[in-house]
């Protein structure tokens, strides 16, 4: 009965040392010396050539068994090493073989990574593939060099809780070879330059940490395979910072039956905005009808229209810009489309003002006053609207500068406007500004304009309207 492989009855490779003109083969010693048979045969990579064989058994291997001298080879030459032992214990053959690659040293000082400086190994990104990292398998050598040659890798990519493996082979005729791997990946932007519209990014993997490779450099001549693997070796996935250039939104143009959204990008490198677009939803905020258009970008466009709108109704607006290169960024804006002409009060949130009277008429007189009051309402037309936030702007010392109006409470008063000091302000003749009980504070009234922002909430989504003013004496020009 033959066995094959068994490292407890037969002698194995432990070890190659290799000189400049010559190779020194160490194996183990396994069972008794007399039955042992030993082969070493070694062959010229390059050029094919089958060099003498070593067949040797029994007595004859004497001293020498263990340590195997093959002498008259070429320095920095590579060679085809083949070991085949048989080992008879107890009326049982044992039999085992083993082909390597090795290489003789150019100077007895050079590393063994200097000597097999064959290929390299390379990990990075490719282009604006911020989420893809490449592996790059390459031959150093000129092809008339690496003659017979290949190289197997291994590559294991490490994430968290899982494993990917892919194995790949470079034959003497390719250059190089490219593995990708795609990763699941994270942007932490940073801050935005205004200057030149410029966005920065931080590209971290969300859960795999490591690429890591074995290699085997191999060689087939004469139909045998001769192979020398390599131990392992890992890295790190780094971030990716990167800079890129963005669309910025301008604002819009309210024409006739068109808009017109403005932006502005300010690199000229069309590559940059490769695959990005711009997409328009446009919403009837009174009959609710949805309509959307989508832009491909082309070179040097800043501005995209969208037609066929009513002059007369409002729209709600989402601008959408998404760049897909060097990683995917979206850009968001939501407004309200006001008509170009249309009365303060027709829009989804109205402000009304009015007079307050306090006091009762008596026989001796009238001992009524007014005091003016002003109130924002939400219009009951369009009742498709969750709620309206307003934002005003600090007027006469008033702390009602962030307010919602919803549909279960559609009023707000500005009961803490100082309005009566905005009037006397710009009219200190004015009937109410000789009222007794009022001391006119003129320094906290700066201005007698009260300015203003609605955000129209629609579905959790916020879409605001342009910044409105009124003057607020002009409302009030007599005591009524």
């Amino acid at each position: 009965m033959i066995h094959f492989s068994n490292d407890e009855q037969v002698d194995q490779i432990e070890g190659v040392e290799a000189m400049p003109d010559q190779i020194v083969v160490l194996t183990s010693k396994m069972g008794p010396v007399e039955t042992l048979k030993v082969a070493i045969n070694l062959v010229e990579i390059e050029t094919g050539i089958q060099l003498p064989a070593y067949n040797m058994s029994g007595f004859f291997l004497g001293s020498i068994r263990g340590r195997y001298t093959i002498v008259g080879l070429k320095p920095d030459t590579w060679y085809g090493l083949s070991f085949h032992s048989e080992q008879t214990v107890n009326g049982a053959s044992y039999q085992h073989s083993d082909h390597q690659l090795i290489r003789t040293s150019k100077e007895k000082s050079l590393s063994e990574d200097e000597q097999e400086h064959l290929f390299s190994i390379t990990v990075h990104t490719k282009d604006q593939e911020v989420d893809t990292r490449v592996i790059t398998i390459k031959w150093i050598q000129a092809h008339e060099n690496r003659r017979n040659f290949y190289v197997i890798v291994n590559l294991t990519l490490v994430c968290d809780g899982d494993i990917k493996f892919k194995q790949v082979k470079l034959t003497e005729d390719q250059s190089e070879h490219d593995i990708p791997f795609k990763l699941d990946t994270t942007a932490e932007l940073g801050p935005t330059s205004q200057q030149n519209n410029q966005i920065f990014a931080s590209i971290k993997p969300k859960s795999c940490h490591g690429i890591c490779w074995t290699t085997i450099l191999g060689a087939e001549v004469r139909n045998q395979n001769y192979e020398k693997p390599s131990t392992k070796k890992c890295e790190p996935i780094e971030s990716v910072n990167v800079t890129t250039s963005i669309r910025k939104y301008l604002g819009y143009d309210y024409t006739d039956t068109k808009i017109t959204i403005n932006t502005n990008f300010s690199n000229n490198s069309t590559a940059d905005e490769k695959d990005s677009y711009v997409e328009v939803t446009i919403i009837d905020l009174l009959d609710m009808t949805r309509r959307g258009q989508n832009f491909s970008i082309a070179t040097g466009q800043t501005d995209f229209t969208f037609e066929n709108l009513n002059s007369t109704n409002w729209y709600l607006a989402e601008y959408k810009y998404h760049r897909s290169a060097p990683f995917s960024f979206w850009d968001i804006e939501r407004f309200a489309i006001e008509p170009n002409k249309t009365e303060e009060n027709h829009g989804p949130v109205q402000l009304f003002f009015g007079y307050q009277i306090v006091g009762n008429k008596t026989k001796l007189g009238n001992g009524t006053k007014r005091f003016p009051k002003a109130k924002f309402v939400l219009n009951p037309e369009f009742k498709a609207l969750n709620s309206v936030g307003i934002d005003s702007e600090p007027f006469c010392n008033s702390t009602d500068q962030h307010f919602w109006l919803t549909q279960d409470h559609p009023e707000r008063e500005l009961n803490s406007a100082d309005l009566i000091s905005a009037i006397c302000t710009k009219n200190s003749h004015h009937p109410m500004c000789n009222h007794t009980t009022h001391k006119l504070k003129l320094s906290t009234c700066h201005t007698t304009k009260y300015c203003y922002r609605a955000n129209l909430v629609l579905s959790d989504r916020v879409y605001q309207m342009k910044r409105h003013c009124v003057d607020i004496a002009d409302q009030f020009t007599n005591a009524q």
